[in-house]
């Protein structure tokens, strides 16, 4: 899904013969010698921008198979043997090796898969070196939690997916050279010389359940009024690279740091020693909207069993409602995801308090914000007093659109609040035409009596 260069080389010859960056599936074509007479040869996407060898004199490019003109032959290039160099722009190289080319020959590239991370080779150059190493991870992380619009900054949303985030973390991490040695890798070809299928694996087989879970364990305030909150990843079926989180404390409760003083984005998360994450990405607090957003990964290997991540501490300052804490899927900039092999493996987020699961599935959390309906102010006209009896009677009007209807009765004399009847047909009906019986009265006394419908109020 992204796009690469390829480069045909002779082992005999000095130079490779170079085509240009384009999108699979392709095919090669010749272009003219100067870009300006053809709007298909755009020399920014040459793929001699992203290698250090020096192209051939004849130029070509690849053409997408869907496009009308058909793919020309090459024809300065030799028959012989070559070895096929694909590369990603981000991505470690394969070297495809000892393909035959010759008269009338096609051959076709498919199934494969590159191994996403390489950005950078001497930290001068963005020529990548297909090896992902700690260069590559800095030049990453300056790009983590943007939505990228400079071309270069583009290559770090390895998913493209628009958002720099744990996902394309996850990707550079899992071929990171403390666990993948350095490309290219090489593929044979068959014994015909053709290239068949070329799978490079990427990602880890897939498993669908159980995913993982991130717990919040609220622990028992201290002397001093402060509650600790560890936080947890349990892999589940499928290793984890790295984990966004974004927790949010309820009212009446402030996020401090492990004196008690006000947190801020270095002491509002103590990262636990043996966490298997100890890599921080990102640790932000928004202390007015009480939001917590931490970023924890490892490039050193992948997590498969249970691990504290680390712990938060909070003050409670007013009367919260349920749990003190609670994660959110998405603060509008910043998602919870567990990740691994570029996959999100978020299951199940639990705020857990004494041993009692209080949030649980991760939809379940925090419904989205719902817009009320607005309160309609309808007129009351044609108000009627019937039945009355020693202790009743009825009250009906109509309105002019539908709404509810209620009475709110007192003593003539009284300050005190009313006591109120709703419609014979229901508290909940909805309706143009409304009548209520008033019951419970004394007689011969006199009362007040207010009628309202929506928003609006008659006495």
């Amino acid at each position: 899904v992204q796009n690469f260069g390829i480069e045909l080389r002779n082992a005999g010859a000095a130079v490779a013969r170079h085509l240009t960056v384009t999108t699979t599936p392709a095919s090669v074509r010749g272009c003219p010698s100067s870009s300006s007479s053809s709007s298909t040869c755009d020399p920014d996407m040459k793929f001699d921008k992203f290698s250090k060898k020096v192209a051939s004199a004849a130029r070509a490019e690849f053409a997408a198979s869907d496009q009308d003109n058909a793919a020309a032959p090459l024809a300065d290039l030799e028959p012989g043997t070559y070895d096929v160099y694909l590369k990603g722009r981000s991505s470690v190289a394969v070297l495809v090796t000892g393909v035959a080319v010759g008269p009338n020959s096609a051959k076709t590239i498919s199934g494969l898969v590159l191994r996403e991370g390489d950005l950078v080779t001497d930290g001068t150059t963005l020529t990548p070196n297909d090896n992902v190493d700690l260069n590559d991870f800095q030049a990453w992380k300056a790009n983590y939690n943007t939505a990228p619009t400079a071309d270069d900054a583009k290559r770090s949303d390895f998913n493209q997916s628009g958002y720099v985030d744990i996902l394309d973390f996850s990707l550079l991490a899992s071929n990171f050279s403390g666990s993948r040695t350095p490309g290219p890798y090489s593929v044979a070809t068959g014994q015909d010389g053709g290239i068949g299928t070329v799978t490079v694996s990427r990602l880890r087989p897939t498993t669908t359940s159980p995913h993982g879970s991130l717990t919040a364990s609220v622990g028992t305030a201290t002397s001093d009024g402060i509650v600790p909150v560890t936080l947890s990843l349990t892999p589940g079926s499928r290793p984890v690279d790295g984990a966004q989180v974004v927790l949010k404390t309820a009212p009446g409760v402030q996020i401090v740091d492990s004196q008690g003083n006000a947190a801020d984005n270095v002491t509002a998360f103590v990262a636990d020693d043996n966490t298997s994450l100890p890599t921080t990405l990102r640790q932000t607090i928004d202390a007015a909207r009480g939001l917590l957003n931490l970023g924890l990964g490892s490039i050193s290997g992948s997590v498969a069993n249970d691990t504290t991540l680390g712990t938060l501490f909070l003050r409670i300052t007013g009367n919260p409602v349920g749990a003190p804490i609670s994660f959110l899927r998405n603060d509008g900039s910043f998602a919870t995801l567990i990740a691994g092999s570029g996959d999100d493996l978020t299951g199940k987020l639990i705020v857990n308090a004494n041993g009692q699961v209080i949030v649980d599935e991760v939809d379940a959390i925090i419904p989205a914000p719902v817009t009320p309906s607005p309160v309609l102010a309808p007129s009351i006209r044609a108000v009627r007093v019937a039945n009355v009896r020693d202790t009743s009677f009825i009250v009906s009007w109509i309105t002019d659109v539908a709404s509810t209807g209620t009475v709110g009765w007192r003593l003539g004399t009284s300050t005190a609040p009313p006591t109120f009847a709703v419609d014979v047909r229901g508290a909940d009906t909805s309706s143009t035409v409304h009548q209520v019986t008033v019951t419970g009265l004394a007689a011969s006394t006199r009362y007040l009596f207010d009628v309202t419908s929506g928003a609006t109020t008659e006495t």
